[in-house]
């Protein structure tokens, strides 16, 4: 299956979570951050030219970021979302604790199927660990970037958004506006990086393991 059609599947089936069963924008965020810190758990445990310790390192450092990145597009969500009088960080804070549990399971089972098929498709080329960097370890790296990029499309875009929903007398959730400019980002960087050739991810896997 060509990567861009693979990728091009999953971003409609995210978008379609994004409007039925409703997910939630934070549930979202926590599904990309934690589908991003499982397939870097799997990229590294296919190498072994580094200690356990630095590997545990990475993954620390891994994690860190995404909390800070995810504090940072929480502000931003609540500062769209928060009511009269209340403070984004009062209306962030409230959305979490808010947290639909229950949606935690379609994206289960949305990442459960996604890796599978990465792995399936790098298991069946000649070099199984090149494969999973372009379909796994670079979905994850585009995934930190758009959540990184997205803070001022969200931000702007998201404003936009609703005010060109409530001049037309439209009723749209801020959180299915919220995924679809943050994916729209995140497919804008997996088109671009979709180019890379074999050799050149095999060249990103060995100076990421080796340097």
């Amino acid at each position: 299956m060509d990567i861009v059609v693979q990728e091009t599947a999953a971003q409609l089936v995210l978008l379609g979570m994004a409007w039925w069963p409703g997910i939630g924008f934070p549930t979202f965020l926590l599904l990309l951050a934690g589908e991003a810190v499982i397939v870097m758990m799997l990229g590294s445990a296919t190498q072994g030219r580094r200690s356990v310790g630095w590997h545990i390192r990475a993954l620390v450092s891994l994690v860190g970021g995404l909390a800070i990145f995810f504090a940072f597009q929480m502000l931003v969500y609540g500062t769209m979302t928060a009511a009269a009088g209340q403070s984004a960080f009062g209306a962030a804070l409230e959305a979490l604790r808010m947290l639909d549990v229950s949606m935690l399971g379609w994206g289960l089972l949305y990442a459960t199927g996604h890796l599978a098929i990465a792995l399936w498709i790098a298991l069946r080329g000649p070099d199984p660990r090149t494969a999973f960097a372009q379909q796994g370890q670079m979905q994850a790296g585009m995934t930190i970037l758009a959540l990184v990029c997205a803070i001022p499309v969200v931000l702007l875009g998201g404003g936009l958004a609703a005010a060109v929903s409530e001049s037309l007398g439209l009723v749209v959730p801020f959180d299915a506006v919220a995924i679809v400019l943050l994916m729209t980002v995140r497919y804008a960087f997996l088109l671009r990086f979709c180019r890379y050739s074999m050799r050149k991810w095999a060249e990103i896997v060995d100076s990421f393991y080796l340097t």
